[in-house]
């Protein structure tokens, strides 16, 4: 690449009497005095050795933006960036918190600040291992080079948008504007898993904390009734749950309107004329009714609870049997006893008297013939 020198590089033959071009300058075919080959331009119109050039301390003068140094395969002294610093397209540039200035600009995506100055890594952008200044949730990337991706610690992807965006298995929480993990997914600390979930130490992946269970699809980790919650959301909404607000005591999870907890069960069940049924499809969940009640469905899997056959509504969401009326007997159903013996009959109807009186007569006629 050849560098023009100027304002002071007009060599035309009108400047006769004039110098020459600077030492490692020569005139082009428009007259202007230019850099000669590996050499480029100072501020003040000198032409000193360029990027990965060979160099010295007397003759051959690096120019200012480097310093002159052996590189780590190399014997000979070149003309390289010093340590902070990068090159890209034949120029240093200093990385994040490193010393900055006119002539070492920062490196893309910071801001030379500060006295001393130093390069600080703008919003939406964090400093990297390498000293890069990488974007965060929502910032712009792209996949080459290096110091224009996203940043690897934060679990992002540079997406075809050009945008910094969640990695699959993690989900952007707003609060602190990360990527957190959900369950099975790595972590390096608690606040890169999901709420209700931490980072367990020995395999570095999310788990649900205790009282806490996978919500599903999302793996997720969701509070069973009961549970502490700030917000609905860590309440097992597949389950009918919502954070139900305690006035003297913690939120908790509880069955969300129209249902009651079946502790037998452990579920939510829906109370008389509720909806009841197949609710939730994606969650395979089906929510039954309270006892001695039924899903009555028409024409889908879903439906609303009526009471068995023989139960009633009690008013507050349940079934209670049916009262039968009982009759009290009148007077005209009574019967008035008298002292008079009932007469005992036998099966054929003859009186026990009569049977007796016959055989007494046999007896005494049988004695008379003997």
């Amino acid at each position: 690449m050849v560098h023009s020198i100027l304002p002071l590089g007009d060599c035309s033959p009108r400047t006769y009497g004039r110098p020459p071009c600077t030492p490692n300058a020569e005139c082009n075919n428009d007259n202007i005095c230019q850099c000669q080959e590996k050499y480029i331009p100072t501020p003040n119109n000198k032409c000193l050795l360029g990027y990965d050039q060979e160099c010295d301390t007397t003759d051959k003068i690096c120019h200012p933006s480097f310093v002159c140094r052996n590189p780590p395969s190399s014997t000979a002294t070149k003309c390289l960036c010093a340590d902070g610093q990068i090159e890209k397209n034949g120029f240093c540039f200093a990385l994040a918190d490193s010393q900055c200035s006119n002539l070492i600009p920062c490196i893309d995506n910071s801001n030379c600040n500060g006295n001393p100055q130093q390069c600080m890594c703008s919003p939406e952008y964090k400093k990297s291992a390498e000293g890069y200044c990488l974007g965060l949730h929502g910032a712009s990337c792209a996949n080459t080079p290096e110091y224009l991706k996203c940043h690897p610690e934060e679990y992002l992807e540079c997406t075809g948008g050009n945008t910094c965006a969640c990695a699959a298995g993690y989900q952007h929480w707003p609060e602190n504007n990360v990527c957190q993990g959900h369950v099975g997914s790595a972590c390096r600390t608690n606040d890169y898993c999901l709420p209700a979930s931490h980072c367990n130490d020995t395999s570095s992946t999310c788990i649900c904390n205790e009282g806490y269970e996978h919500s599903g699809n999302d793996a997720a980790c969701k509070g069973g009734h009961g549970s502490v919650c700030s917000s609905r959301i860590l309440c097992n909404d597949r389950k009918f749950l919502d954070c139900i607000e305690n006035v003297d005591a913690d939120d908790t999870c509880g069955c969300t309107e129209g249902r009651v907890y079946h502790q037998p069960d452990s579920v939510c069940v829906a109370l008389v004329d509720s909806e009841c049924g197949d609710l939730n499809p994606e969650a395979n969940v089906t929510l039954g009714c309270i006892d001695n009640a039924f899903c009555n469905t028409v024409d889908s899997s879903n439906g609303t609870c009526v009471c068995n056959t023989g139960y009633v509504p009690d008013g507050q969401g349940g079934c209670q049997l049916t009262t039968v009326p009982t009759t009290e007997p009148t007077e005209d159903d009574t019967t008035e006893s008298t002292d008079a013996p009932i007469p005992t009959t036998t099966p054929s109807g003859v009186s026990k008297n009569s049977v007796l009186s016959g055989f007494l007569f046999a007896f005494v006629v049988f004695c008379i013939w003997l």
